[in-house]
């Protein structure tokens, strides 16, 4: 009998959050022989009940299916007669069985109540069900924990390490947006070493974890700059106020970015009514991350899954990446950033 593994998409996540939600989903079917049927159709980009991963990306290597199993066998046993529902839907529906009350907008978001109720336990190996369901990228600690421990992993695995290996071993892009990105390297990463930065200032994301100054990006390229004077700089932000900062910083000729829509100064691109074409907003993002992964050089956001996601698919060297960490905060925060900083510049080196 097969059995499945269903990644669903959670509304709220951007693209690097999902497809890290997605990298559990590849790596338990990896190791327990589920089929992996991925359902994101949250509506978070594009419209709400089409499934937007195939149009973004590919299984490979992977025992796959693009149906939603027809069965009410399934763990957790919130998605027990709801697995046609997507995540948002499931949970309102089981907030309010269990007397959850909220006024207008969203309800109430409690994270690892959600993990619990909505999510399987991945460090269990043995669900007996015919389906389970994860959907946080949480979820990866917990399963590369129980595989350390069952000696299926090695002990020294580190869970970014894995994460990288699912990733680039078992997702493949969509062949349309493949095309598209050989197409924008031929004519635009032809002339000499280049830059990516990428720099996110949305207002959800100052709000939820802080983000980086404008100083602590600028001091980064600048940086760079100083090692590749020749250097062209490839811009990857969601903020059309940055663009204009950056051309009036280093100059037209020198800062390049992809032609995409762009929100409001302050608005993400994700979950955005005004956006004409959410599709095509999750394949301009998918582009952005695989350009930034082509540079030659890095500038990335420390605090967003979105850059996390364009390091893992990059191959430029532990030297030539900067990852610029939000300095507000309390002091015990920023003091804890600046030792994580520290060690992880002092394990890059230890690898050369």
């Amino acid at each position: 009998m097969t059995q499945y593994i269903i990644v669903k998409g959670s509304n709220g996540a951007g693209l690097g959050d999902r497809i890290f939600g997605l990298s559990v989903g590849l790596l338990y079917a990896q190791v327990t022989g589920r089929t992996l049927h991925v359902d994101w159709r949250d509506g978070a980009y594009g419209v709400p009940h089409e499934n937007l991963f195939p149009k973004l990306l590919r299984i490979q290597d992977l025992p796959a299916t693009g149906k939603l199993p027809a069965t009410n066998d399934v763990a957790p046993v919130a998605w027990h007669d709801h697995l046609e529902l997507n995540f948002s839907s499931l949970r309102h529906l089981d907030l309010q069985r269990r007397g959850v009350a909220w006024e207008n907008g969203a309800p109430p978001w409690n994270r690892a109540d959600a993990v619990a109720r909505y999510s399987i336990d991945p460090a269990r190996l043995d669900h007996p069900e015919t389906a389970v369901v994860l959907w946080s990228s949480d979820s990866m600690h917990p399963l590369v924990g129980a595989l350390r421990a069952n000696g299926r992993l090695p002990q020294h695995a580190q869970v970014e390490e894995v994460r990288r290996d699912v990733v680039r071993r078992h997702l493949r892009l969509h062949p349309d947006i493949e095309s598209r990105i050989d197409r924008t390297v031929a004519a635009l990463f032809k002339d000499g070493p280049t830059i990516g930065v990428h720099y996110r200032l949305t207002n959800e994301a100052a709000r939820a974890r802080s983000v980086p100054t404008p100083r602590q990006y600028h001091a980064a390229v600048v940086n760079g700059l100083r090692r590749q004077p020749q250097a062209r700089i490839f811009l990857a932000t969601d903020n059309r106020n940055v663009q204009q900062e950056f051309v009036e910083t280093y100059g037209a000729g020198r800062v390049f970015w992809l032609e995409k829509w762009l929100p409001s100064a302050g608005d993400p691109i994700h979950m955005n009514a005004d956006c004409p074409d959410g599709t095509a907003a999750a394949r301009d993002a998918l582009v952005d991350a695989a350009l930034l992964a082509r540079c030659s050089s890095l500038v990335l956001t420390g605090n967003s899954a979105f850059s996390l996601l364009a390091g893992i698919l990059s191959t430029a060297a532990a030297a030539d990446r900067t990852t610029v960490y939000p300095d507000s905060g309390s002091l015990l925060r920023r003091g804890a950033r600046f030792a994580m900083r520290r060690l992880r510049r002092a394990t890059a080196l230890l690898r050369f």
